[in-house]
């Protein structure tokens, strides 16, 4: 069964994010005529009226085009300009290397205050699943802090938490 109520498809087998009172995160299972079951992340089953689906925003993830990441470095604000130039090429690089699955990135130099200069590192890939995905993230972390570390960068790692997803920062 498909839900289809003011603009919103919903189908059974596609991953979405909505939030009603709170944030739902999971896959729909079940489309009954009151309500849907949407299994989280946890594996715990979560019955929504579907008249809450229906006033709440929906996050279909199904079907997204690309996925996005984004890596912020948070780096010393005595870093030497030129040294800044040779990390965001050699960070460029490293995105290079992986253009079979990377089909937009940047990176670039956000923000300086007294304290920190920022470096954040956006990318976009093709829909790939989810698990290459992540795979696909821990590399270009770990090559991130190798080379950060050959530039003797002192950085704290810490991670963003999203409903069933985690991000990675470096400070």
């Amino acid at each position: 069964m498909v839900l289809k109520i003011a603009g919103k498809n919903l189908d059974i087998g596609q991953a979405l994010r909505s939030r009603i009172d709170e944030t739902v995160t999971g896959t729909v299972e079940r489309i009954g005529l009151r309500s849907t079951r949407i299994r989280t992340g946890d594996k715990t089953l979560v019955t929504v009226p579907n008249k809450q689906m229906v006033d709440s925003v929906v996050d279909n993830w199904s079907l997204r085009t690309e996925r996005r990441e984004e890596i912020r470095l948070e780096l010393s604000s005595s870093i030497p300009a030129a040294t800044l130039q040779l990390i965001t090429a050699a960070v460029k690089k490293i995105i290079d290397q992986y253009n079979e699955q990377i089909i937009n990135a940047d990176v670039f130099v956000k923000d300086i205050s007294r304290n920190a200069i920022i470096i954040t590192i956006e990318f976009f890939t093709k829909d790939i699943a989810i698990k290459e995905f992540f795979q696909l993230k821990e590399n270009i972390n770990l090559q991130v802090k190798k080379l950060l570390e050959e530039f003797d960068g002192k950085i704290r790692f810490q991670f963003r938490h999203f409903p069933g997803i985690l991000f990675p920062i470096y400070h």
